[in-house]
């Protein structure tokens, strides 16, 4: 007759744990109680277990044995969750289990430090502080053993695969990956490629080498020209590897190839090719079809049992596909962020048409939805900017039992938010310099939901929701309709209404530069098309003198970001201009721009002086406003010196200030056309007329004709007219519609 053992409750097995002479069995209790019960582990963790399995850990007069399961209960415990406390005490004994003889001490310990450093916040300081680096690279050479030693092969093989997990972890700094490529990590993950490894083997080879070269050029080099002992080189087995059917190895290696990609480490002849097949793959990938999964689990005894969970716990397989829908955007707004011809391919392999799909949650299948409050929250919105916006269901206020008997739904919460954090960032990425991108994002409805995600409780998406913004934002036509119609403005109206300038002018003043940067950058986006009121309010707050203190600044960043909201002050109307000339001072505005125009200056700072003094030279009816600009000799010299400036953007700049100026709708049009060129204006624009750049061509051709007698072929160069060729490129883009024609 079976005797069965009294159910325990997990304070009573904690009890015995502490208590306990014998702790094997204790641990081998909880060890069953949490599998698969994420809710159980919350419950121990909460109970005060971690103190004693450290100590399970460090003191040297515990067995093998007991550090072993203290181990792989810790993995347990740290799997899909971040442990309350992570000590060096902690780390550096599961490290020192490395240097360990026995396998399965040391396949415990591995687990548990990859499952501890999926935590972003643990520190991996004490990793480089210990000697644990040979020891973790003795455990990545080539397992081959006799094949009476299957069990003992399986369990090395395991190994091999976590310890380059535990590196791709650790790797995250440039000082990490140098340290672990001179410890001789890279030869050992290369030999890893080889086919004849294990797939999963290849997999965590891959990743640990991406992670090593990630932002390293000269690491990336080393490991493009390594090979496998059988003498395939990394690129090569990479490529092979993007066509393997388990999609967790193709977006390894996708991530390893765009990483060598970003660092130029392949030589040019291949570059081309390799994004060719990494750019679909990535695409692909955000939409991998879940996996069918089990709906059953095993149970401590290896039976198969109902999983009750299976609805709302991500299994293994499911937590790779989650992985998947993570990173594959990620990787892929890394790969294209910087390049128009590949954000071009992306717009025409659907790449936003399908992270749309995933932002708005439409396609069931392959994306979670939003959640149910969410949908009746939005669809009750009509008009209202305050409804729609998704309540955390991880607030700090919610109750333990609350907590515990929804935590596995929590985590899929977690995973949804993650998921369109991370589309949100390849959209952002996807349209950042091609208007025609944008024009696809606009017309895939995406807006409405960005505009929305940017009040999402989630700090994640709201970053991200405002890259997509700032990427929609350089687009003359995006700022003029779509974004304006998506209610911009009545957000400005709520942040003047709720004390929100005041609030931003204290923190210009801040000894925090980044802080101190941001609140100009938002005060400079709030004067943008505003009406002179506004304009009043934020200069008396942030006052002139303020003003001329931060133009002056020793952080050219922010420089740039005051002179940009001069920029704003003097757009549109005759009156601000006037204000500005009144409230900074013309003598003091005048020995601004001669300072700031010098060519010698930053671009940054000559492209903001020079687009503030088209907006000066641009006012409706501002004879005096030109006639003051042209009194200073050092002005106009610098106009005519950065007409011909290495950097495009500057040289357009320059010539509209030239066509401003000398635009023939007043009575001293005539006069100033004279003075310009005798300074040689009229043979500067000449030369400019043969540009390299066609939309700097094109508009010295309409400044030329100013300084001939018939002007009657040059049309009015307003905004409308400038944004519609999209003067300049990706200049005007950057600089915003204020920046586009006379009178802005």
């Amino acid at each position: 007759m079976v005797t069965l053992e009294p159910r325990m409750s997990p304070a009573e097995m904690v009890d015995q744990l502490n208590g306990s002479s014998n702790p094997l069995l204790a641990l081998r209790r909880i060890k069953n109680a949490i599998v698969g019960a994420r809710n159980k582990k919350n419950l121990f963790l909460s109970l005060g277990i971690l103190p004693r399995l450290v100590e399970f850990l460090s003191a040297a007069h515990y067995s093998t044995e007991i550090k072993t399961e203290t181990a792989i209960l810790l993995a347990s415990f740290s799997n899909g969750n971040t442990l309350p406390v992570v000590d060096d005490e902690m780390l550096a004994a599961l490290l020192h289990m490395l240097s360990s003889s026995d396998a399965r001490s040391v396949d415990a310990s591995t687990r548990a430090l990859k499952s501890i450093f999926d935590s972003p916040s643990v520190s991996r300081d004490i990793v480089f502080k210990t000697n644990c680096i040979p020891h973790l690279v003795s455990h990545l050479s080539n397992v081959d053993l006799p094949e009476a030693h299957i069990h003992h092969l399986s369990i090395k093989t395991h190994i091999v695969q976590t310890v380059a997990s535990v590196i791709a972890r650790v790797a995250t700094t440039t000082q990490a990956q140098v340290l672990l490529a001179h410890a001789g990590v890279i030869p050992k993950l290369v030999n890893l490629l080889d086919v004849a490894c294990t797939l999963k083997t290849q997999e965590a080879a891959i990743d640990a080498l991406g992670c090593l070269c990630r932002d390293n050029a000269m690491l990336a080099k080393d490991i493009v020209t390594c090979a496998t002992s059988s003498g395939e080189l990394p690129v090569a087995a990479a490529l092979r590897l993007l066509r393997v059917k388990r999609p967790t190895t193709r977006l390894m290696a996708a991530a390893c190839l765009t990483n060598f990609v970003k660092t130029d480490a392949l030589p040019p002849q291949n570059q081309e090719d390799v994004i060719l097949v990494v750019l679909p793959t990535l695409i692909d990938l955000f939409r991998e079809p879940k996996p069918t999964v089990s709906l059953h689990i095993s149970s401590s005894n290896g039976t198969s049992v109902p999983d009750t969970n299976s609805h709302n716990t991500l299994t293994t397989a499911s937590s790779e596909w989650a992985l998947v829908q993570e990173r594959a955007p990620l990787i892929f707004a890394s790969l294209v962020s910087e390049s128009e011809k590949l954000q071009k391919a992306a717009m025409e392999g659907d790449a936003i048409l399908k992270l749309g799909s995933v932002i708005l949650g439409s396609d069931k299948k392959d994306v979670e939805p939003l959640s149910s409050s969410t949908k009746s929250k939005s669809s009750k919105r009509s008009g209202s900017r305050s409804a729609g916006v998704r309540r955390s269901s991880s607030g700090a206020n919610i109750a333990a039992k609350d907590y515990i008997s929804s935590g596995d739904r929590m985590c899929k919460s977690q995973h949804v938010d993650r998921v369109r954090e991370a589309a949100l960032v390849a959209v952002a990425a996807a349209c950042s310099l091609m208007e025609e991108c944008r024009r696809q994002v606009i017309d895939a409805k995406l807006l409405p939901a960005i505009v929305l995600y940017l009040r999402n409780p989630n700090v994640g998406i709201r970053a991200a929701a405002c890259q997509c913004t700032h990427s929609l934002s350089r687009s003359v036509k995006t700022l003029r309709t779509s974004l304006v119609d998506a209610d911009f403005s009545p957000m400005k109206t709520t942040l003047i209404e709720n004390g929100g300038v005041e609030r931003l002018v204290e923190m210009v003043w801040t000894t925090d530069v980044a802080i101190q940067l941001n609140a100009i950058w938002a005060l400079k986006n709030l004067l943008y098309k505003a009406d002179s009121s506004i304009k009043k309010r934020v200069m008396q707050g942030l006052t002139w003198d303020g003003l001329d203190r931060l133009v002056w600044h020793q952080e050219i960043g922010v420089q740039e970001q005051a002179l940009n909201l001069m920029r704003n002050l003097a757009s549109d109307r005759e009156l601000d201009i006037d204000e500005l000339f009144s409230g900074f001072g013309r003598d003091k505005l005048l020995l601004l721009m001669e300072a700031k125009l010098i060519p010698q200056n930053h671009d940054e700072i000559l492209t903001q002086a020079l687009t503030l003094l088209r907006n000066l030279a641009g006012g409706v009816g501002s004879e005096r406003h030109k006639a003051s600009i042209m009194s200073s000799d050092a002005i106009l010299r610098s106009v005519l010196r950065l007409m011909v400036h290495p950097k495009r953007d500057i040289r357009g700049q320059a010539i509209w200030v030239v066509l401003n100026l000398t635009w023939r709708d007043d009575t001293g049009s005539v006069q100033r056309v004279a003075q310009l060129a005798m300074l040689g204006f009229d043979e500067a624009l000449r030369n400019a007329m043969n540009d390299s750049d066609i939309e700097v061509r094109e508009t010295a051709k309409k400044a030329m004709a100013l300084f001939t007698s018939d002007a009657s072929s040059v049309n009015n160069p307003t905004a409308e007219n400038a944004a519609a060729s999209s003067p300049f490129g990706s200049m005007i883009e950057h600089l915003g519609v204020d920046g586009a024609g006379r009178g802005w």
